[in-house]
């Protein structure tokens, strides 16, 4: 049998790892975006224990147990291979190994693939961030860990490219606020330390599990919270969070923040200055 690719006419069977690929035909598995910074790995555990979870939830079965001691070995295994690096991105995929259409056959077991990347940092800040106007967050069973279908934030990234932001931040079906483009919300106001509930649909990464943990720790107040752009005050302290760093948000639609809350640079520091949330690679 031959298929039609890019104008050409292409045998079946060299285009076979494609085509039997459901994670590239149904978007069917999830995928974890692991930091190295200064030959030390960032919050290992806490990416295993959402992958845990996604394999649950998606009914993803592999023939070797995942435990932090693999992931680790694995890890260094690609890394060392490939140079050792001094900073590193690794992003571990994982999809459905079955035939079927919507349906899997026998479709429990999986394939996983780590490829290594350069490492980007998170700006210090971003100057000028919207709501997104193209799409909202659903929560669902499925919206706590990053999946492979992820159109969703193609099409929030490319409004963001179209309305020269620096950020975009997504809201919930009801306007409430729920996360950036691939950025975790935080803001720190009337000492108090606040984020989107997950109800919003946002993904529970595992850097906001982290500075949940770190505010938690302190005593510091900590709401999980469900509350529209018009609750954040102009006196607070507004930035995003991911694996490649924290960021501050100078201006959020016409809201421009103070930004100088001592948290922040504590927070910051604790969390990739330290080796609180990090080993050696």
């Amino acid at each position: 049998m031959a298929v039609l690719f890019n104008d050409r006419i292409t045998p079946e069977s060299s285009m076979d790892g494609l085509l039997r690929n459901r994670g590239f035909l149904y978007g069917d598995g999830f995928f974890e975006t692991i930091v190295l910074r200064d030959g030390r790995i960032f919050f290992l555990e806490a990416h295993l224990e959402r992958a845990l979870k996604a394999m649950q939830v998606l009914q993803l079965h592999t023939d070797k147990a995942w435990t932090n001691l693999r992931l680790l070995h694995l890890l260094q295994q690609l890394w060392r291979e490939n140079g050792s690096p001094k900073d590193a991105v690794f992003k571990w995929i994982v999809w459905r190994d079955s035939e079927g259409l919507y349906s899997p056959v026998d479709g429990k077991d999986s394939h996983y693939l780590i490829e290594l990347k350069p490492y980007r940092s998170a700006p210090a800040v971003k100057p000028l961030a919207y709501l997104a106007n193209t799409v909202t967050n659903v929560a669902s069973a499925y919206s706590s860990f990053k999946r492979l279908s992820s159109l969703h934030y193609v099409m929030a990234g490319l409004e963001k490219t179209n309305r020269k932001a620096d950020e975009l931040i997504l809201t919930d079906q009801t306007g409430n606020l729920s996360e950036a483009t691939s950025s975790c919300l935080f803001w720190i106001q009337n000492d108090a330390l606040y984020t989107p509930a997950l109800s919003t649909g946002c993904i529970e990464g595992v850097v906001r599990q982290s500075i949940l943990k770190w505010a938690a720790h302190y005593e510091n107040s900590i709401e999980e919270t469900t509350v529209p752009l018009s609750y954040i005050s102009p006196e607070a302290t507004v930035f995003t969070a991911n694996v490649a760093g924290l960021s501050l948000i100078a201006k959020l639609e016409d809201k421009v923040f103070l930004n100088d809350d001592s948290w922040y640079t504590d927070l910051q520091h604790d969390l990739f200055d330290s080796t609180a949330f990090s080993q050696n690679l």
